[in-house]
């Protein structure tokens, strides 16, 4: 998002950096900086933490073992995300979601539906955790009905998790969060067919 010139005043700063000083630049898109920028930095990739390390970081925070567990394989290697599913104010908002995106999947008419998709409008920092909690709840929900032998509505849960998941894939590919959630709403309404 910078301009030539504010670039090559960033790039000022970079030739004659103070001692101890260390910058980080993010950017999605690196062909678009400036090549004597690229040249004068070191690449890293950011990726997802693994499960297990989400699990520890849980672990020193407080959250009991079987929580943290629970939490860590849905966080999608967030640790904002997991911290965000352990609040018992956020757990309580996520609830409110799951349980309203499961009436709008079951309910004949649509109308609860374009409501949530309203939903998509909160942004991008409290949709991950929404999503995420969605997710779990169909994971959860997919296992305990294959359990107990009810196979076709394990499968629809399964088919849900994975259009959430989907949506949660999109949302972190900058995808604009209102449509995220209306595709993920159109989706999930489709599995009730």
């Amino acid at each position: 998002e910078l301009s030539i010139s504010a670039a090559n005043a960033l790039l000022k700063t970079l030739e004659e950096p103070l001692s101890r000083t260390h910058f980080v630049l993010m950017t999605a898109r690196k062909a678009a900086l400036l090549s004597t920028i690229r040249s004068r930095t070191l690449s890293l990739r950011f990726g997802l933490l693994p499960t297990a390390d989400v699990e520890a970081v849980l672990g020193r925070r407080g959250v009991d073992v079987a929580t943290a567990k629970r939490v860590a394989l849905v966080a999608g290697g967030s640790i904002a995300t997991a911290l965000e599913l352990t609040d018992a104010e956020a757990h309580t908002e996520i609830e409110a979601f799951v349980s309203r995106m499961r009436e709008a999947r079951d309910a004949k008419a649509a109308g609860l539906g374009y409501a949530l998709a309203e939903e998509g409008k909160k942004g991008k920092s409290e949709l991950p955790a929404l999503l995420a909690g969605l997710s779990r709840s169909f994971a959860e929900s997919a296992r305990d009905l294959a359990l107990r032998g009810e196979l076709a509505e394990a499968e629809r849960d399964a088919r849900s998790f994975s259009l959430v998941e989907a949506a949660i894939r999109k949302l972190a590919a900058n995808g604009s969060p209102q449509l995220v959630v209306e595709g993920l709403v159109l989706g999930l309404r489709a599995t009730s067919v």
